[in-house]
């Protein structure tokens, strides 16, 4: 990026005509037109008063020119292009009186700093579309931002700016509260879905909810994950939680959410939580003589509950309630409660309740609303000490002055008149109906048909606080009077002083709970949390998404041989010159040591081992056992896969191999998921004939007969397994049988970081809200990659939330170094080093047209600061600079990216390195049009281009006819249906004078040819032809007259080298150009138009080194 202020803007302009690149400068923005030409040093001298100057086109007058300010780009990123014109000299016919023809003298682009991507061309500046040069690229298009539009296989971000965040609610006071920390998922918001393995803070599935029961606060919630996961190492703030430590006040349980798990039994209902926190009013005292009444009475607080509630609870905490001045008196605070449906006009009032206390300690109260039936019990007598004492269906009126009116409930809270007090005394006689009271609850019963469905409005006031010694229950007389104790009286007096009078009630939360399960779905992660009296710290867990990866097999019939753990094998226990199966179980350690063997047979001779080696990979092998084979060739088998992407997790597994002994094979399976196979080069037996040569075995340790040294590995380096304890025997079925794996399929419900099952995952499982048919999928392509994405341990493990499907496939596959594809199948186009490969298509003037090149000038920068999720250090988000191969030292210039997916350090570093390569090795495009009957390619596949564009000595024709030998076994040469050039010239040691040459760089030149075979395939060949042109060409050897499959119209095979089969020409070893497709079009008239970039073989070597 252009290290240019943001109050300025990149000018791009050239002379029309003139070659070389344009020129770009810095100008402020908001310049006139007028200071534009002023600035514009290209133009004539009197073009002042005889240019004109167009915006995009649009002619501006000359007395506007000091006016009109042309903004730098627009909202789509394209730069405003301003063109200078003068007239021509002496045009437009005899005098000058014709039409004038103006021409362009000079044209500047202006593009913001922040722009967007430029178009395809900026014609303007005279580089026409999809030509040299077309693609110059945005200033503030970053390498990333390029690359993941043209490359093979983009960067693993993110399309925008979303960052991963958390945030935390606590509750606080002085009871010590119950309270959660977390997000609570908003409506129709994304559930997280984990990728691989990644510790996160899940949401809330819903709102807490806190319960009392008794002076305890119990808290209720429920984490959620999408689909189903693997949940372990859970922790609450920093505190990692133990399940098997007992603790009564905090219960957490798990459901992972795989199919047969029962529901959680922790919590079982879900509401919604209106937090009040509202101290209730008093009446308003003289600041003076508190004892008497001024300003203002106690208000009505209200409060709403949610839709349709089975329950409503109100929570109150009472500060205290006590007079300074005696400290064991006690006191009453009286509290009437209305409620009605909302829309309704009538509110309709519960019975009176009054509250006692004499206490310095908080306390909590609750009130609960029921909604649906009546109360059919019998009434429990109120406390008489302290809490919620007594109900009162009828208040009498004040009888002093103002005389008041008598106070009644609503009808549905009486059994009929008289017995309107609820006490403990009266509690078999009273007529109050459909509320219960003890000390810290009451309980209100709405039965369904008085109290339809739907949101009730609730308001709540307290009355004064007065002393229960001077009041009597059965009159309500205080002191010698009726009293108001919601209101006032002439005399002005309270009940009770305010002076040292300590009785502050707070409404602290209405919940609204709702009776059912709170989870519809069975395939999600659920995490219940219940916690007593304390404040969980935000939550956290080490949480692995569950998919379908490949695998699956059937042990032989037959009855199994055994060997105890950590036993040696003696030579002759088992057949080696046949095929032979294993299986055991054992604990998959989390850091295995290196050269710890899980079973082992030969040593180093001919041998066969399952062990660790020291790059933290798990190896299989069989036949040659020399330390010096490390891969695998025609007779030995090697498999490596890095423990990172198998379950070396601390458990018990289940391991399963086999090996076949011709052709050689090997097979290894954890938990029925297939690891790898992998078999000899060229279909050889394994050396020998057998596994395993004349040396004994072991079984979780090494025989000792070579001394401590097993296949592959060096010398006096091999040692016991790990943790033997839980191993099982080793059940071997010798005698030529193998495991069966006929069934096998992508059926294996697994924990993997490998990319490729969360691809198909992602494409056809149930999280998909319109899942592509399987019938669809590339499957054998999707397990070919499975099988790269172990080899080269490729991983992903990342939170997808709230990622469109193109997005995640895109990262996915990034990850696993591919790049999404979706024709007539859905799958991924691989990206890899395919120096050994062979092109499947050639293509020549012959067969395309319309061939370009365009070449992206972007200035490359000299590293990536990489942001990244560390998964050695808890996930905590890392930075990392990766510089480019070749930059310079004293070159800062690096760009900010943040990779998804990857958590390795070492993974990072790769992954930068290819992306830096890329860009600089992969900066041109090439372009064709081809009959689609032509194309038997596809994306992704390595093709060749002969053209004369590209290669200064080029020709292409198609084979006329054929030049056998006598018995018709070997091709001699071809007949080409046109002339081609033959060069045969000698290189700089074989000529006699340099002086003679008429053009250096033809020395050392030699014709060559490629043939593009009738099943496809290309084979280049050597020519013996002395040189000129002609359009017979003769082998330098015979080529074998080797037949392959015909076509749907042929009546069997065909000659491989046969008439009408595509011939390219060119020097020896530079024949074609090697590209790989990128793009496929459809085009008008049966045609594509094809998009390649170069094959760039240099950027493995950037990689792998």
């Amino acid at each position: 990026m252009l290290p240019a202020p943001q109050s300025h803007v990149v000018t791009i302009w050239r002379e029309p005509f003139q070659l070389g690149s344009p020129r770009l400068d810095l100008w402020p923005q908001g310049l006139s037109v007028s200071e534009i030409v002023s600035r514009a040093g290209c133009l004539p001298a009197d073009f002042h008063a005889r240019g004109v100057v167009a915006v995009d086109g649009e002619p501006v007058p000359r007395h506007m020119w000091a006016y009109v300010r042309p903004k730098a780009g627009r909202v789509n990123g394209v730069p405003v292009h301003v063109t200078f014109h003068m007239p021509l000299q002496g045009g437009g016919g005899g005098g000058g009186g014709g039409k004038r023809i103006f021409a362009i003298v000079a044209a500047i682009a202006l593009t913001l700093i922040t722009a967007g991507i430029s178009t395809l061309g900026i014609p303007a500046i005279g580089i026409a579309a999809g030509s040299l040069g077309a693609k110059l690229l945005a200033t503030a298009v970053g390498i990333a931002g390029s690359l993941a539009i043209t490359a093979l296989s983009s960067p693993p971000t993110r399309g925008g700016s979303r960052q991963e965040q958390a945030s935390s609610e606590s509750g606080s006071g002085e009871l010590q509260p119950a309270s959660v920390s977390g997000n609570v998922l908003q409506p129709n918001a994304a559930v997280p879905r984990v990728i691989g393995s990644r510790r996160l803070f899940p949401p809330f599935a819903m709102q807490p909810i806190v319960e009392l029961i008794g002076q305890d606060e119990y808290v209720e919630a429920v984490h959620v994950l999408a689909g189903p996961h693997k949940l372990s190492d859970i922790r609450l703030g920093e505190t990692t939680w133990d399940p098997e430590k007992e603790d009564g006040d905090l219960q957490i349980e798990l459901r992972e959410g795989l199919a047969g798990e029962s529901r959680l039994g922790l919590v079982t209902r879900y509401g919604k939580t209106a937090d009040l926190s509202q101290e209730m009013s008093v009446h308003g005292v003289d600041p003076i003589d508190q004892s008497v009444y001024s300003g203002t009475t106690p208000v009505w607080h209200g409060m709403a509950t949610a839709d349709a509630p089975d329950q409503a609870w109100l929570h109150l905490v009472v500060s205290a309630l006590l007079r300074q001045d005696d400290v064991s008196d006690k006191l009453r605070i009286p509290f009437r409660i209305r409620i009605r449906r909302r829309g309704a006009a009538a509110w309709r009032y519960l019975p009176e309740l009054h509250y006692m206390d004499a206490t310095q300690a908080p306390r909590r109260a609750q009130i609960k609303f029921r909604f649906g039936s009546a109360f059919d019990g019998t009434l429990p007598p109120p406390p008489t000490d302290r809490g919620f004492i007594e109900a009162r269906k009828l208040v009498p009126g004040q009888d002093v002055s103002p005389v008041g009116e008598d106070f009644d409930a609503d009808p549905y809270f009486s059994a009929g008149a008289g017995d309107d007090i609820y006490r403990s005394d009266t509690a078999a006689t009273t007529n109050v109906r459909n509320v219960t009271v003890t000390s810290d609850l009451v309980e209100v019963y709405l039965s369904a048909d008085e109290w339809p469905a739907g949101v009730y409005e609730i308001e709540v006031i307290r009355g004064a606080t007065f002393r229960d010694t001077l009041f009597t229950s059965d009159t309500y007389i205080y002191d010698g009077n009726i009293y108001d104790f919601f209101g006032v009286n002439d005399g002005g007096s309270l009940p009770l002083t305010r002076d040292g009078l300590i009785d502050r009630v707070t409404l602290r939360r209405l919940v609204s709970v709702r009776e059912q399960y709170p989870i519809a779905r069975r395939d999600v992660a659920l995490i219940g949390v219940r916690a007593r009296n304390r404040a969980v710290g935000q939550l956290s867990v080490r949480a692995s998404g569950y998919v379908r990866d490949y695998g699956g097999y059937q042990v032989p019939a037959a009855v199994p041989g055994t060997v105890a753990p950590v036993s040696v094998i003696t030579h002759g226990t088992f057949d080696k010159s046949a095929d032979i199966a294993f299986e055991c179980s054992l604990r998959l350690p989390k850091q295995p040591s290196a050269w710890s063997v899980v079973w082992e047979d030969g040593g180093s001779g001919t041998g066969s081992a399952i062990y660790i080696d020291d790059n933290a990979r798990l190896v299989a092998r069989a036949g040659d056992g020399d330390t010096a084979v490390q891969s695998t060739t025609d007779d030995t088998v090697v498999l490596k896969v890095p423990i990172k992407l198998l379950p070396f997790d601390g458990e018990v597994h289940t391991l399963g191999w086999d090996i076949r002994v011709s052709p050689g094979r090997v097979r290894l399976w954890i938990d029925d998921v297939l690891v790898g196979e992998a078999g000899t080069t060229l279909g050889g037996s394994l050396e020998g004939g057998t596994w395993a040569g004349g040396d004994a075995g072991g079984y979780l340790r090494p025989s000792g007969a070579a001394p401590d040294q097993i296949a592959g590995s060096p010398a006096a380096s091999a040692v016991n397994w790990d943790d033997p304890s839980d191993a099982s025997d080793l059940s071997v079925w010798a005698g030529g049988e193998l495991h069966d794996a006929s069934a096998a399929g992508w059926h294996i419900q697994t924990v993997t970081s490998n990319p490729a099952p969360h691809f198909l995952d992602a494409m056809t499982g149930s999280l998909n809200a319109d899942p592509i048919p399987e019938e669809l999928v590339d499957m054998a392509g999707l397990f070919e990659w499975r099988q790269k994405c172990l080899e080269n341990g490729y991983s992903c493990n990342m939170v997808a939330e709230g990622d469109g499907l193109d997005d995640l496939l895109r990262i996915i596959s990034s990850c696993g170094y591919a790049r999404k594809y979706q024709s007539e199948l859905w799958g991924v186009i691989r990206d890899y080093d395919r120096s050994a490969e062979a092109p499947i298509q050639v293509f020549s003037p012959r067969n395309i047209r319309e061939f370009r090149w365009s070449k992206a000038f972007s200035r490359l920068p000299a590293g990536l600061r990489i942001n990244y999720r560390e998964a050695e250090d808890d996930d905590a988000e890392r930075q990392i600079t990766v510089f480019r191969a070749g930059a310079a030292g004293t070159d800062a210039r690096t760009e900010q990216v943040t990779y998804d997916g990857l958590t390795d350090e070492a993974d990072i570093i790769r992954r930068a390195s290819f992306d830096l390569a890329q860009a600089q090795h992969r900066s041109t495009f090439y372009s064709f049009t081809a009959p689609v009957e032509a194309i038997v390619c596809r994306r992704g596949s390595l093709v060749t281009v002969n053209h004369d564009i590209l290669r200064r000595h080029h020709g292409g024709a198609r084979i006329k006819s054929v030049i056998l030998d006598g018995p018709e076994e070997n091709v001699l040469g071809v007949v080409l249906d046109a002339v081609v050039e033959v060069k045969d010239e000698a290189d700089m040691l074989g000529t006699a004078d340099l002086l003679e040459v008429p053009d250096l760089l033809e020395l050392g030149n030699k014709t060559g040819i490629a043939i593009r075979r009738a099943d496809g395939t290309s084979t280049v060949h050597a020519l013996a032809n002395a040189p000129g042109e002609t359009d017979t060409l003769t082998f330098a050897e015979p080529v074998p007259n080797d037949a392959v499959p015909g076509g749907p119209f042929d009546p069997g095979s065909v000659a491989a080298i046969t008439e009408g089969c595509l011939v390219v020409v060119g020097v020896v070893g530079q024949e074609f150009k090697r590209l790989i497709v990128s793009e496929i079009e459809n085009g008008k008239g049966l045609t594509a138009r094809l998009t390649l970039v170069d094959e760039a073989p240099q950027i493995w070597e950037a990689v792998n080194g």
